[in-house]
């Protein structure tokens, strides 16, 4: 019994868990779905994205390349990288969907100048993804600038030319034929090699009014020209490239001129200026001031001692301090005493014997500089100076003049100017034959008369 339960629920188990496991795996996959499906979905975001750019670096272009800037000559062309429009602040530095920068140097705009228009290729690179795309411009009727991009949707209204066309001023009501004075306009024949446009809804051909005569604008579009070639140019050494405005013509001439041929060695023994020998040298370095005797002779200088005379008596003297000896005056028998005025308190003084010598400095008499004079005298040091050069042997190459015939191509060009185009509009009668056969052509505006 035991067994058999535990058999039962074996089985029961595993498919609990198998279909558990199912269920799970079901549960991933819907939440979590796969790269493919994340990076497809994705894939229109990361397009819209790299167009974007693209067109940014299109229009940057645009305003970039006005009409000085633009080649010249068909078959010209000119070029700017990314970077080198960052560097003119022309646009601001942008990402791919990865968050990455476009290659400055891959990523570039070109204009090339065919007959008629100008071609501008806009190839971007980021990352893996690279693509261009190719932009058609030209001075175009409907163009606010000098040049601009061509557009398809907004071509001007065909001109159709009557293969009979009736020259006449005035322009009845074409809606009722039976009017006599009504002859009616005649339907112009296509050509079979080139068919006749359909009017533009937007800018139909002006249908007069009944009872109204009006008159009609005409346009006579002059493309540029080229006037006559000028006059040929000397003959120049100077190579000159030829183009649609300048005739190049060149002839070959042989020329003889002189060549040194070498035709051996010889060996030179030469001072080499890399090898410098080195001695010393006095230069002057300065000045300096020094004293020194101009004479000599014999001079007494004092030894701080004196030689005294005898004494020599002067007389009794009165003082009123009590005398002092000195050096050379002395005194004896002094005897004081005191004034006698009555009541006026007489003052004491002194009576002596007053002795006097003389005194004579000691000196040895000295053989010496009697005269000092001061000169300014030069300061000379030693410094290392070349005083010669080691030398060495060197190899010389010995050459002859000969004579060597040189073919030289010499150039010379003439020029002519290119004649700007011009428009020029008229008013007339909407069926002048003669402005047709001029080159004038309907614009599709009309006033009345």
């Amino acid at each position: 019994m035991y067994n058999e339960r535990q058999d039962n629920f074996s089985v029961k188990d595993v498919i609990l868990q198998i279909l558990f496991v199912i269920l799970f795996v079901f549960i991933l996959m819907w939440l979590f779905p796969s790269k493919q499906f994340v990076k497809d979905s994705l894939q229109p975001l990361y397009d819209r994205i790299f167009s974007e750019n693209i067109l940014i670096m299109k229009d940057a272009a645009k305003g970039y390349y006005t009409t000085p800037r633009l080649p010249q000559n068909v078959g010209d062309k000119v070029s700017m990288t990314l970077g080198e429009m960052l560097d003119k602040k022309l646009l601001i530095e942008f990402t791919d969907s990865k968050g990455k920068k476009c290659d400055h140097d891959e990523s570039y705009v070109e204009i090339t100048k065919y007959d008629e228009e100008f071609v501008m290729k806009v190839n971007l690179k980021c990352s893996e993804q690279e693509n261009y795309i190719l932009v058609y411009m030209g001075c175009y009727d409907y163009c606010k600038t000098t040049i601009c991009e061509k557009d398809e949707a907004d071509v001007k209204t065909p001109v159709i030319r009557p293969s009979n066309p009736v020259v006449k001023g005035t322009v009845n009501d074409p809606s009722n034929p039976g009017n006599p004075g009504n002859p009616g306009q005649p339907t112009p024949t296509p050509d079979p090699g080139n068919p006749t446009p359909t009017p533009d809804p937007g800018n139909p051909t002006p249908t007069p009014a009944p009872g109204k005569e009006y008159i009609c604008e005409y346009l006579k579009v002059t493309d540029g020209s080229y006037g006559p070639w000028g006059s040929w140019s000397s003959w120049s050494k100077n190579s000159v490239t030829a183009n649609d405005l300048r005739q190049v013509d060149t002839k070959t001439e042989t020329e003889v001129t002189t060549a040194n041929k070498l035709i051996g060695y010889n060996n030179i023994t030469k001072k080499d200026p890399n090898k410098p020998i080195y001695g010393k040298r006095q230069v002057k370095v300065g000045t300096k001031q020094v004293t020194s005797c101009a004479s000599y002779g014999y001079t007494y200088q004092p030894t701080g001692e004196y030689r005294y005379g005898d004494w020599v008596y002067q007389g009794i003297v009165k003082v009123y301090s009590i005398p002092a000896n000195s050096a050379t005056v002395k005194y004896e028998n002094i005897h004081s005493s005191q004034e006698n005025c009555g009541d006026c308190g007489g003052e004491k003084y002194w009576t002596a014997e007053k002795y006097t010598r003389t005194s004579y400095p000691v000196a040895n008499k000295v053989y010496g500089c009697t005269q000092y004079k001061t000169e300014t005298v030069d300061v000379y040091g030693t410094i290392d100076v070349v005083v010669d050069y080691e030398t060495t042997v060197v190899r010389e190459p010995v050459y002859k003049q000969v004579k060597v015939e040189t073919k030289v191509k010499y150039y010379r060009y003439r020029t002519r100017e290119l004649k700007s185009g011009s428009k020029d509009y008229k008013w007339s009668n909407c069926n002048d034959t003669n402005l047709f056969e001029l080159g004038y052509n309907l614009t599709g505006n009309k006033k009345e008369k």
